[in-house]
């Protein structure tokens, strides 16, 4: 393919008063056969299909994958939904469903969507193969093909090959928007974030991985005392929620003893310090009393919304959690105070001052903070979040246990420790079936 020479263009979504334009190269404009690399990249694609689709039906299905199947199934023939975060997210389900609408309830159809999105897991470095380098994407999209866990989940009915699409595009949508400022990557990127969130409540730990360097690389540049802050502030919310309460009297299967008069938890030890009680996800019983609700559970939509909310108060009244929900919210509004509506002498903020230095990563953050459509980007993600909760507007509550019943039961069942494998477990696995990643992450390479 023929591909004429790029001329710097300053977007517009960057020329805000007090922010520095960076040049950013418009596309290329591309001729009509394809280029020796997008060859490439469509030959792997192949591969991949091939190989994500080949026998795909042959072994039975997996205890997980029965589960999957069975609650997908029950949507195709009419049955509904209730998000329940014991089976993880919905969209897993709906799409099962939908694949079942189009090609039948079989084993294949069941195990279709994972194989079509472990394929388009294999090409996506291909979207950033500009800012990391086409070699770098390329040796990416190559060990996707070939790197047999990628493989396994990308052909078996469960919840992980879509989260594991959704968090690279979110990685994608921040690198292109970064690289080119266009309103495109930030719906991308907030559209993928919420299917992430609707599928698995691993987006927990994915947000915080990838928005604590992006928050302390702000305040690196900005205002680094704030990452004292920001660092008290997560050692302050660890210390309330895993330290200082209390432990409760509870069997094998974590399930605590209750006073059969107050239905208090039993305590076994205070917490140290202030002598707090436990919290009320050391019990395993909770967690399965608040993951989810439906709309009738109590003989109509306002009592069973009553109900669920005063089960969730139970957790909230703790005075660990309302002191790190203060704390949380403080620490917020102190660096939106020191940083942004703070003023010097000269009537300047500390981002007003920072910015004027032309510091192209803070203008990227500028353009973010300047261009509104991040507004409509996060309708978008909330409307996806509530479509898919609420089962379609059928399950009210599920605006609401959508995020509390994910992450207090999975927080509670932290406790229960099913498995019991040991620290190095992980890395034993790695070892055995993924030595490359061991290999590139070591210090001394052979």
């Amino acid at each position: 393919m023929t591909t004429t020479e790029t001329t710097p263009k300053l977007l517009p979504a960057i020329e805000q008063p007090g922010l520095i334009a960076v040049p950013v190269a418009e596309p290329a404009v591309r001729g009509a056969f394809p280029t020796f690399e997008q060859v490439v990249y469509l030959a792997l694609a192949v591969l991949a299909a091939i190989a994500h689709f080949w026998m795909l039906d042959v072994r039975a299905l997996h205890h997980d994958e029965t589960l999957h199947a069975t609650y997908s199934w029950y949507i195709y023939i009419g049955n509904g939904y209730m998000h329940d975060p014991l089976l993880h997210g919905p969209f897993l389900y709906y799409l099962g469903s939908f694949l079942y609408f189009l090609f039948g309830d079989t084993d294949f159809s069941a195990r279709l969507g994972a194989a079509l999105f472990g394929t388009i897991l294999t090409v996506l470095p291909f979207f950033i193969r500009r800012e990391i380098g086409r070699t770098a994407a390329l040796a990416a999209s190559v060990y996707l093909l070939l790197s047999p866990t990628f493989l396994y989940v990308g052909r078996f009915f469960r919840h992980d090959i879509y989260s594991i699409v959704f968090e690279l595009l979110v990685v994608i949508a921040i690198v292109r928007y970064a690289s080119t400022r266009r309103a495109l990557w930030l719906y991308v990127g907030i559209a993928a974030f919420a299917l992430m969130y609707v599928n698995q409540e691993t987006s927990y730990l994915f947000l915080l991985m990838m928005a604590t360097p992006l928050v302390l690389l702000l305040l690196w540049r900005v205002f680094k005392p704030g990452i004292l802050l920001v660092g008290a502030l997560g050692v302050a919310l660890a210390l309330l929620v895993f330290v200082l309460p209390g432990e409760a009297v509870v069997d094998g299967s974590h399930t605590a003893e209750r006073d059969p008069q107050t239905d208090e938890m039993v305590i076994l030890a205070p917490g140290p310090i202030f002598g707090w009680g436990p919290i009320e996800t050391e019990d395993n019983n909770y967690a399965l009393r608040i993951r989810n609700r439906a709309d009738n559970t109590a003989g109509n939509l306002f009592a069973s919304m009553a109900g669920y909310i005063g089960d969730l108060w139970l957790f909230f009244r703790h005075p660990a959690i309302l002191t790190g929900i203060g704390l949380l919210l403080g620490t917020i509004a102190l660096l939106v105070w020191l940083i942004w509506l703070r003023r010097d002498s000269e009537g300047r903020s500390v981002w007003a001052r920072a910015t004027a230095t032309g510091d192209p990563i803070l203008s990227t953050y500028g353009s973010l903070l300047a261009d509104r459509r991040w507004i409509s980007a996060l309708a978008l993600g909330f409307s996806i979040y509530a479509i898919f909760f609420t089962a379609f507007f059928t399950n009210i509550i599920g605006l609401i246990s959508g995020t509390t019943g994910s992450l207090l039961y999975w927080l509670a069942q932290h406790n229960v420790e099913r498995g019991g494998q040991p620290s190095h477990y992980y890395l034993f696995l790695l070892g055995v079936y993924e030595p490359i990643v061991l290999l590139g992450a070591s210090p001394v390479r052979a």
